[in-house]
């Protein structure tokens, strides 16, 4: 059984954390989590409960969160959840309103998490991230687009013969890019089953 949880776009604004403050909306997982179709990557995770009966599953944004936090940090289930427990950017990440000091579950939750989010509801998950990034492929092109389109182009334009690869590189700094392969990359590669 599965209970769909709305999301607020603007739960940064009103994180409330243990000695006050907020969260710096700067901050790569805040950066990251806007990156993200949470309501589609939701009803998604909800295809996967087709009965009303049974004890409801933990939020989608809980258990697909949980996995991307494993597969960026590159650690063990335990240390995701302590991780996860000591961070309020990653509890933010994860879609809580609130600092939590206790953990928000415990780490056998994580193979339960990967078995759910199978290699192919991971693809689907993984092609709306990267639709919701991209822009439509209709879209006119603004004044503030680069002059070469969006193509890549070396440093040096005169040297791209096939003898001569270009030298190019991602200036954006952004770790939540598409990839060449078309799939979105979160800094390292899933090593899920």
């Amino acid at each position: 059984m599965y209970h769909k949880k709305t999301v607020d776009p603007q739960l940064c604004l009103a994180f409330q954390m243990p000695f006050g403050g907020q969260l710096n909306p700067d901050n790569r997982w805040v950066k990251r989590a806007s990156t993200i179709p949470w309501g589609r990557i939701e009803d998604l995770y909800a295809t996967k409960f087709p009965s009303n009966q049974g004890k409801g599953a933990m939020n989608a944004r809980i258990s697909f969160g949980a996995l991307m936090i494993k597969t960026y940090l590159d650690c063990s289930d335990r240390e995701t959840l302590e991780q996860i427990t000591e961070n309020p950017f990653l509890q933010f990440f994860l879609g809580y309103e609130s600092f939590q000091v206790q953990a928000p579950f415990d780490h056998c939750m994580m193979t339960h998490f990967r078995k759910r989010w199978d290699a192919e509801l991971m693809a689907q998950a993984n092609e709306l991230i990267l639709a919701y990034n991209l822009p439509p492929r209709d879209q006119e092109p603004s004044q503030d687009d680069p002059p070469n389109q969006g193509r890549l182009q070396s440093k040096n334009a005169q040297d791209t013969t096939p003898n001569n690869s270009p030298d190019i590189r991602d200036t954006s700094g952004n770790d939540a890019s598409p990839t060449h392969e078309g799939r979105f990359s979160w800094g390292r590669t899933p090593k899920f089953p």
